[in-house]
């Protein structure tokens, strides 16, 4: 699995697939393995199932998939969407969804992926679209555990 935390892997990925940071979707990635742990850590117990929104390059997604049972990925950049499909190669018990996660149906989404189960959302969000993911999550009636 590749190192994501490096800035030179981060480069060289946004390279390779032709892609910049878009400011207009306050892209920015992580890059201290520590912080990376501690939101998975806080974020979901071993054996819960995940609901990830922006995954970008999946550094948070690859710490998500170690200690979940499932991880769903909800993406809205395309280009990143091809990245995730490499970053995340291997690992069975992660799926990605391309859509915006506004638009998303999460009791569609918690039926399909996780068969109803509830699961845990979690995100490295700009500050901007937070209250609007928030919204989205309480107006959802999904199984959502936290």
């Amino acid at each position: 699995m590749e190192e994501l935390y490096s800035p030179k892997v981060i480069s060289e990925l946004l390279k390779k697939y032709q892609l910049a940071p878009l400011k207009k979707l306050g892209q920015n990635f992580l890059r201290d393995e520590n912080i990376v742990g501690k939101i998975a850590e806080a974020a979901v117990r071993p054996g819960e199932n995940a609901l990830e929104i922006g995954p970008g390059l999946g550094v948070l997604t690859q710490a998500l998939a170690r200690r979940a049972k499932k991880v769903v990925a909800v993406e809205i950049d395309k280009g990143m969407v091809q990245v995730l499909s490499q970053t995340l190669d291997g690992l069975e018990n992660t799926h990605v969804i391309w859509q915006d996660f506004l638009k998303a149906d999460l009791q569609q989404i918690a039926q399909e992926h996780f068969g109803g189960e509830p699961f845990a959302v979690v995100g490295n969000l700009p500050y901007y679209i937070t209250s609007k993911c928030l919204l989205a999550v309480l107006e959802a009636q999904a199984p959502v555990l936290r």
